[in-house]
């Protein structure tokens, strides 16, 4: 039987993987009852029915790592919001979008993902450029694609980062005093500070951000500790016989 890596990223495709993972769950149940609260706060059946399978997918890859404990224990919160085991080495984050979850779990010290489906961002030009040098920056190198791929994969840096770091992402902006008079413009010189402030953010968190390759419709980064390789991500089983592979080890 093999055990988990020190991290393992997954992709969850929900709206296949949600009649398995409902079966799961009732045979063993490993939701709180705070997951099921927050799943119902969504107003949409379908989006209720979605985020229950991402939870449960959560709850399935974090038991792998941490066995039992990490059966149907309400999560602790940060003061960010951020969900966290109290008491259990182990660190998570999740994130989903356009009908898929992406799932880090890792026993280092830090993580954080974000995905996001091929879509326009709205924004202003000065904002669009500022937003373009903090992703350069905590990615450590250019960003690549169209202009509307590019903002995009400098987003899911910036989320991936601040989860990972903690504090969320307007405090991180406020930290690089992105919306403040000293980047107000976005000019050349401005942009480079800019990108130099998110590149040494990065360096002090000890913390090293990757693009994950997800598909061309999709767009996705990982933080990580900067000492660590980020893993490829995996698609998540969408069969009961699969996710029970996957429970038992053998995934």
């Amino acid at each position: 039987m093999a055990g988990p890596a020190l991290t393992e990223l997954w992709l969850v495709e929900l709206a296949k993987a949600a009649p398995a993972l409902a079966e799961i769950e009732a045979e063993t149940p490993r939701l709180s009852g705070d997951d099921r609260r927050r799943a119902v706060l969504l107003a949409d059946a379908r989006e209720q029915r979605l985020r229950l399978a991402a939870y449960c997918a959560l709850r399935i890859a974090l038991e792998r790592f941490v066995g039992l404990r990490a059966r149907r224990v309400a999560f602790a919160r940060d003061r960010a919001g951020a969900p966290y085991l109290a008491g259990i080495p182990v660190r998570f984050s999740l994130s989903h979008a356009r009908g898929v979850a992406l799932i880090a779990v890792t026993r280092l010290h830090a993580v954080g993902v974000d995905v996001e489906g091929l879509r326009t961002l709205p924004m202003t030009d000065a904002r669009r450029q500022r937003l373009l040098a903090v992703g350069a920056g905590l990615g450590g190198m250019p960003l690549s694609g169209s202009a509307n791929r590019a903002l995009l994969q400098a987003w899911t840096r910036l989320e991936a980062f601040a989860k990972a770091r903690g504090g969320g992402v307007r405090r991180l902006f406020a930290d690089l005093r992105a919306g403040g008079p000293a980047h107000a413009s976005a000019s050349g010189s401005s942009c480079r500070a800019l990108a130099a402030a998110a590149q040494a953010a990065a360096q002090r968190c000890a913390l090293g951000v990757s693009d994950l390759d997800l598909g061309a419709t999709l767009i996705g980064a990982v933080a990580l500790a900067a000492s660590a390789s980020a893993p490829l991500p995996r698609y998540f089983p969408c069969d009961a016989a699969g996710v029970r592979r996957l429970v038992a080890g053998d995934g």
